[in-house]
């Protein structure tokens, strides 16, 4: 009898298609959402304060072994459960999202002596951060429904300047005493501006596409 073959999604699903993440790093999907409704907010993208006041991209951790198995469930707990985003459904059918880019391992943060120990003591890798970065659009309502809790207070549709400042603000934060640690901080504004410059070049490349087949037709 001869050997059944095993479909594409069996490798995808169990991870042969890229390499884990390193021993002792958290795996993390960081998320670009970026606003694709006609108006002021068209190519623009999100911030979320948070409720230590830092601002940043959403991001979450990843808890299942099976990166795939985990992927919508870890967007639906990250922006409806923690960040308080209830008025965002994300499905397959009719999205409000849609995927356009998903880079494996991104960027990796490494964990200072400081936050290694908080890490530590929360039973977590605690070594740092391996970065899965998500890019998507966005169709629903400008205007979220957002329910201030314990990850989020806050969000802004912001462009690169917008972004830039407001990140530069969390250094001033760490500062004055008011957020612990620096290393985080400088590092959350490196890794933005490092998605911001990914997104920019995957509209270049759309843009000149749409060029082309515009001078085809």
């Amino acid at each position: 009898m001869a050997k059944s073959k095993k479909p594409f999604n069996y490798y995808f699903l169990n991870k042969k298609l890229h390499p884990s993440g390193p021993k002792g790093f958290r795996t993390s999907i960081a998320l670009l959402i970026v606003n694709k409704n006609p108006g002021p907010n068209k190519n623009i993208f999100l911030l979320i304060q948070q409720s230590n006041k830092a601002w940043t991209i959403p991001k979450e951790g990843i808890k299942e072994q099976k990166l795939a198995d985990d992927f919508f469930a870890t967007i639906i707990k990250n922006l409806g459960d923690e960040q308080g985003f209830k008025g965002i459904k994300v499905v397959e059918t009719k999205p409000l999202f849609k995927q356009i880019a998903f880079v494996f391992d991104f960027d990796r943060q490494v964990y200072d002596k400081e936050r290694a120990r908080v890490e530590k003591k929360k039973g977590r890798p605690e070594k740092g951060k391996n970065y899965h970065l998500v890019i998507m659009e966005y169709r629903g309502s400008d205007k979220i429904p957002l329910v201030p809790g314990p990850e989020t207070i806050n969000y802004q549709w912001v462009n690169e300047k917008e972004a830039i400042l407001l990140l530069k603000e969390n250094i001033a934060l760490t500062k004055a005493g008011d957020l612990p640690s620096m290393s985080s901080s400088k590092y959350n504004l490196g890794f933005t501006k490092k998605a911001i410059k990914t997104l920019l070049a995957l509209q270049k490349i759309q843009s000149l596409k749409t060029t082309g087949q515009k001078q085809l037709l």
